[in-house]
């Protein structure tokens, strides 16, 4: 399949036939998506946590776990996936209400946040992480033509190579997360180049085509969602 090629592989959602389109970008499956997530969390080396943006599945529910993830909070990906972002949160972080609300809309809207929180390792022990959100956007929805974007979190514990008497270097913090955020969003284009990118060997067949249905995500290069936190909050009317 090639850059021109849609590949329509088994009906994840019912109602569509399998079919392969050729034009000028390719469709892959909302799970065909979400494997390539995980792909991408792996490769990176980083404790990640992706969920699906609210155009995606009605609710932020998390949808990859990394192990490195997994060895960091003690939690089974199992345990997570399907649950919400927030369920490792201490409730300690004693965020102002500024603070929170910066936090609340990069959640929702897929804007860049960064800051540090205190969570909660399956054990009940807590500890401080740096953490990098940013929504990643993979497309747009066959159907609805609405943007596919999901939320990848990046978490790095702060003292894990840091005297915990120290303050943490959130310059450093910053840097690898984002470096870290880099790989992922390029691990995503490689792995659509890979399975996309190649000559498209099959017939167009638009009669076995249903546009109406929303498993199929039409495919555009991986890029970060744009927006400033702050200048939206005073937009609002909030003192920030």
């Amino acid at each position: 399949q090639g850059a021109d090629c849609e590949p329509h592989v088994a009906d994840l959602a019912g109602g569509c036939h399998p079919s392969v389109r050729c034009r000028d970008a390719p469709l892959a499956t909302r799970a065909e998506l979400v494997d390539m997530l995980v792909t991408a969390i792996n490769s990176a080396g980083i404790a990640a946590i992706v969920a699906a943006s609210a155009s995606c599945q009605g609710d932020k529910r998390i949808c990859a776990v990394s192990t490195d993830f997994e060895e960091m909070c003690g939690w089974p990906s199992r345990s997570l996936l399907g649950g919400s972002g927030r369920l490792l949160d201490s409730g300690e972080d004693g965020f102002a209400l500024v603070e929170q609300a910066k936090l609340r809309l990069a959640e929702e809207q897929g804007l860049e946040f960064s800051g540090l929180r205190t969570m909660r390792r399956s054990s009940g022990e807590l500890f401080r992480v740096f953490q990098h959100i940013r929504g990643l956007s993979l497309g747009s929805d066959v159907a609805t033509q609405e943007e596919v974007w999901f939320l990848i979190a990046v978490h790095i514990d702060v003292f894990e190579d840091e005297d915990e008497d120290e303050e943490p270097d959130i310059t450093r913090l910053a840097q690898e997360a984002e470096e870290a955020a880099t790989r992922i969003q390029t691990c995503i284009a490689d792995q659509v180049e890979e399975r996309w990118g190649l000559p498209c060997p099959y017939d167009d067949r638009d009669d076995l085509f249903d546009e109406e249905c929303s498993e199929w995500v039409r495919l555009a290069t991986p890029r970060w969602r744009n927006g400033d936190v702050t200048a939206q909050l005073k937009a609002a009317g909030l003192d920030v």
